[in-house]
């Protein structure tokens, strides 16, 4: 299974994947489909697949300068398969291509993903903030 950029016919097997991962925030844009939509229209999305069934998706932003993990979502079934750390290693791909030498992500804390993370390669940035109520962690990955 490879990594592929995401097309329109993608979008609704996105949002279906992106509901496993929904914080109930303002922030969270995951599961909105003129959010998906226009980053999948942007080249941000992309997708693992085999046999035209989606098993995983990745959303790529640069924002503020910086390169982000903006979404990461593996259908259950899927999960602990290897395509998590297809992604991870997909990421700091793109980011190096950017020219970018880090990576980031936000993680809610209440999907205690934190382990994957930095089995990945990220570290936890010593801070540890809400929003809207909703705690999270920021992680970075040095790409140097």
């Amino acid at each position: 299974m490879d990594v592929t950029k995401a097309n329109n016919s993608n979008i609704e097997d996105i949002l279906r994947l992106n509901k496993q991962i929904h914080v109930d925030t303002q922030l969270f844009q995951g599961d909105s489909l003129d959010w998906v939509e226009e980053q999948v229209e942007n080249g941000n999305y992309f997708v693992v697949k085999s046999d035209n069934e989606i098993y995983g998706a990745i959303c790529l932003i640069e924002r503020d300068g910086l390169f982000h993990l903006e979404t990461i979502a593996v259908q259950e079934d899927q999960q602990r398969k290897g395509i998590g750390r297809q992604f991870m290693d997909f990421a700091k791909t793109k980011a190096q291509e950017g020219g970018f030498d880090r990576l980031y992500v936000d993680m809610y804390c209440e999907y205690n993903v934190g382990k994957f993370y930095e089995r990945s390669g990220f570290r936890k940035i010593p801070t540890y903030a809400k929003y809207k109520g909703k705690p999270y962690h920021r992680f970075v990955m040095d790409l140097k």
